[in-house]
């Protein structure tokens, strides 16, 4: 008994377009970083913390979908949760 697996490529997409816009919003703290401690006074290590919060945020983040993907029946919740364009599992 073997059972062929297909690629669905609009979630390989979706996936891979997710983490470039994700990789393009990490990488807006740092130039925003000087403005911020200007405005509210913060120093230096304030600022790292900005940093390591979003990060962490990114982090934390991904592991979840992640762990809801691995959980899920091939992908199903994730779908749900992208949006029912993607069709059927």
């Amino acid at each position: 008994m073997t059972s062929e697996l297909k690629t669905r490529w609009p979630v390989a997409v979706l996936a891979i377009s997710a983490g470039v816009a994700a990789a393009a919003a990490i990488g807006k703290v740092p130039p925003a970083l000087e403005l911020l401690r200007r405005e509210y006074s913060l120093s230096l290590v304030y600022g790292g913390w900005i940093i390591s919060i979003f990060s962490a945020l990114a982090l934390a983040t991904g592991a979840g979908f992640g762990t809801l993907q691995t959980a899920s029946d091939r992908g199903a919740c994730c779908s749900r949760a992208c949006g029912s364009w993607l069709g059927p599992g």
